[in-house]
C-alpha cells in the first residue's frame, strides 16, 4: 500500500467500526498512553466514538469528513501531526486505512521527537480565568494576535507562568494545517 510505513512493536494501532465506536487498541498504543502519563485511557477510549474523544468542534467536523471520505474511496489518507507531552517534542504520521463493512484501522508512529525543557502549567482551580489559548489540534501551535505560535513562544508571550491559572483550551485547526492536511485529504 501506498505511503505505508512498516509496522513495528512501537506502532500504535487502533481500529474503528462503521459508526467510529473505537474496537480495538494494541499493545504499542496502550504503553504509549501509559508512559506519556495517561494509564487510564485505554479503559476510558476502547468502545467508546472516536468522535467523542476529540476536542474541538471543527476539528471533529473535518475528522468526520476525513473518514468518511477514506471510507467513501476506499483510500488511505496519511496525515502528519504533532503529539507532544510536557517533556518530548514529537512529530508523528497517522496512517488510515479503510477495511472491510466500513471499518477503519489507524496506524501512528513517530517520525521525530526531541526532549524539551518540561513544561508545568500551575494550576489553581479558584482563580477565575482571563481568556482562552486557542490551539491547533494538529501542530499544537497556539493562536496569539492573528498568528500562530509554538507552545514554548506563546508561554513567553503571554507570560503563561506569572499567572495563577492556566487558561482555559480551546482546540481548532490553523489554517496551515486546514490546507495542508486536510486540503489534500478532502480535494
Amino acid at each position: 500500500m501506498e505511503h505505508m510505513a512498516p509496522v513495528t512493536q512501537d506502532t500504535c494501532i487502533w481500529r474503528t467500526d462503521w459508526r467510529n465506536n473505537i474496537t480495538f487498541i494494541n499493545q504499542a498504543w496502550m504503553e504509549f498512553a501509559v508512559n506519556n502519563g495517561a494509564p487510564n485511557l485505554p479503559a476510558r477510549v476502547l468502545d467508546t466514538n472516536l468522535l467523542d474523544n476529540i476536542i474541538g468542534d471543527e476539528v471533529k467536523r473535518l475528522t468526520n469528513l476525513l473518514l468518511e471520505r477514506v471510507r467513501a474511496t476506499d483510500s488511505i489518507a496519511v496525515l502528519p501531526f504533532q503529539c507532544d507531552s510536557p517533556e518530548v517534542h514529537r512529530l508523528m504520521d497517522m496512517v488510515i486505512i479503510p477495511l472491510s463493512q466500513n471499518s477503519l484501522e489507524f496506524r501512528s508512529h513517530i517520525v521525530r521527537q526531541e526532549d524539551r525543557e518540561t513544561l508545568n502549567f500551575p494550576q489553581d482551580p479558584a482563580a477565575e480565568p482571563k481568556s482562552v489559548l486557542v490551539s491547533c489540534s494538529w501542530c499544537n501551535r497556539i493562536e496569539s494576535h492573528d498568528q500562530w505560535l509554538e507552545v514554548e513562544n506563546a508561554i513567553r508571550v503571554h507570560r503563561l507562568f506569572e499567572q495563577d491559572s492556566i487558561l482555559p483550551m480551546s482546540h481548532t485547526i490553523c489554517p496551515e494545517c486546514r490546507d495542508s492536511y486536510f486540503g489534500r485529504q478532502l480535494n
